[in-house]
């Protein structure tokens, strides 16, 4: 399945390189990261020489991608650093990992190897929404932070600056900082990283600081348009299938502009899905005119919920999300709970009618 991935990495003409490369230089040269989060996060580095990365649970590109970043960052200071996922990850972004050090929570952990590390979570301002590397974490003692660009209240743990549109953007804001050279490791993962959470340059959150990174960090092995291949454009046939079946029974409220979708264990019956089922559909969902809030409702086996929540404009999902113990940012948020599926189909809907209500 790598080869396969692989073989859509087309490289970048060099004339496309040279230009982005000297643009960058200069328009650069002058720039200085403000971040105080940066600041923090520098401080941190400086005072420890063991680090244990990981991201939250059914990791991203923007998470996994800020990691294997700041992996390369530490091999550059000859730091001891090492990335534990608290699960598999899917094939797309096992290129992003591929030949680095990294541990699965699935697999028997050498715990003696991660003592007396800082644990650095990265792409999650929820602590336990790191699964069962939070509870190692808490199991071992580990000191730990957060590097995140969702909005948090202040806390020592955290290193938040909700200006960035992606947690890559922060790393590659570290790199500037601490004036490190980006290997074309770090560049794959955090361009990747950057586009997704951006919506490719898109979403409210991208600034000019956002476009720079972007052009700075074009790998020299693949250009944008593979890239976002990679990401959004290859999916198996079974996924057109499986989509097929969530608009069959698609909930939508034109009056006040919302879509609701669901999944059940039967959804994807008869098909070959791999992990990323879901990846995308809430955002399909969203696209279509006088839609501002998507929600994509997943019943479990044991027949409790977990849900995607996206949004335009100032559509607060992440209030919605709240409510349920979840979280995320305006836009795009998430949670899973405990409650029965029915009776969270009813309270999801009522707490999104209530937010719409209120935005008319």
């Amino acid at each position: 399945m790598l080869s396969d991935l692989k073989s859509i990495l087309i490289p970048p003409e060099e004339e496309t390189i040279r230009i982005s490369r000297e643009l960058s230089d200069t328009l650069l040269r002058n720039y200085t990261p403000s971040s105080p989060a940066i600041d923090k996060i520098i401080r941190h580095i400086e005072n420890h020489s063991r680090f244990l990365l990981t991201t939250h649970i059914h990791p991203d590109s923007d998470g996994v991608g800020a990691a294997v970043g700041l992996l390369a960052l530490l091999a550059h200071f000859q730091k001891d650093a090492i990335l534990l996922l608290d699960e598999k990850i899917e094939s797309r972004l096992e290129l992003l990992i591929s030949g680095l050090p990294v541990a699965y929570m699935d697999d028997d952990v050498d715990k003696e190897m991660l003592k007396d590390r800082l644990a650095i979570i990265l792409d999650s301002s929820d602590f336990k929404r790191s699964g069962k590397t939070a509870d190692l974490i808490e199991e071992l003692g580990l000191p730990w932070i957060s590097i995140d660009h969702h909005i948090v209240e202040e806390d020592e743990h955290y290193c938040v600056d909700s200006s960035y549109a992606a947690t890559c953007e922060m790393i590659w804001d570290l790199y500037r900082a601490m004036k490190v050279p980006i290997s074309e490791t770090a560049r794959f993962a955090l361009y990747s990283g950057l586009v997704t959470d951006s919506g490719n340059f898109r979403y409210p959150k991208t600034s000019l600081r956002t476009h720079l990174a972007g052009g700075d960090l074009l790998p020299e092995t693949a250009n944008s348009d593979s890239i976002y291949r990679l990401h959004y454009e290859f999916s198996p046939i079974d996924k057109l299938i499986y989509f097929r079946r969530i608009l069959k029974k698609v909930k939508i409220n034109k009056e006040l502009g919302y879509v609701l979708g669901f999944v059940t264990p039967r959804t994807s019956h008869g098909l070959d899905l791999g992990d990323s089922a879901n990846d995308g559909i809430v955002n399909q969902l969203l696209a279509y005119k006088g839609i501002r809030l998507s929600a994509l409702m997943t019943k479990t086996d044991d027949g409790c919920m977990k849900c995607s929540l996206r949004s335009i404009g100032d559509v607060d999902v992440a209030a919605i999300a709240k409510v349920f113990g979840g979280g995320g940012h305006k836009n795009a948020a998430g949670f899973k709970t405990n409650l029965k599926y029915r009776k969270a189909k009813k309270k999801l809907i009522q707490e999104i009618e209530k937010v719409l209500v209120n935005r008319a």
